[in-house]
């Protein structure tokens, strides 16, 4: 992950976090809290990149190759599209839980902040495996996401 976008989606995040601490508006609040979220989710454009076995194995039979080289806008030109190669651009951290650990800092500095948004990972998976994330509750709040792909049976192709 680029050190320098870190240091600088870190020190923004933080700056939101004060701001959402200080206002009293409630529509600036929710509208502060949503950029919040966007920042989060904006990680996927740098963060390190996994697939699933089974969703590597499906990519290597379309052609496509190595999973990890693929950013979301990319999908749509899988063989027929994301939902047609079966293929899901997972947050393996999601970015909701993201923000709600960066909301729940009791000193959101920019290197506390930093340390959170580290954990931002993305991971091609199959749709039905997404599925079954979300079948056993482990759409969000994933305290621990290693745990919940090993509940949901799913193996990563490659190391983090």
């Amino acid at each position: 992950m680029n050190p320098q976008f870190l240091a600088a989606m870190a020190e923004t995040a933080s700056g939101i976090v004060l701001s959402v601490r200080k206002t009293t508006d409630r529509e600036a609040r929710r509208g502060l809290l949503s950029l919040l979220l966007t920042l989060c989710r904006g990680m996927q454009d740098v963060a390190p990149r996994n697939a699933s076995t089974r969703a590597q194995a499906r990519a290597h039979k379309l052609g496509l190759g190595d999973l990890r080289v693929y950013n979301f806008y990319d999908g749509a030109r899988f063989p027929g599209g994301r939902k047609a190669s079966m293929m899901h651009w997972e947050h393996w951290k999601p970015a909701v839980d993201l923000r709600n650990e960066i909301l729940a800092l009791t000193s959101p500095t920019p290197s506390a902040v930093e340390g959170i948004l580290k954990n931002a990972r993305i991971c091609w998976i199959l749709l039905e495996e997404a599925a079954f994330l979300r079948k056993l509750g482990h759409n969000t709040g994933r305290a621990d996401p290693a745990e919940s792909y090993k509940a949901a049976g799913i193996e990563l192709a490659y190391p983090w």
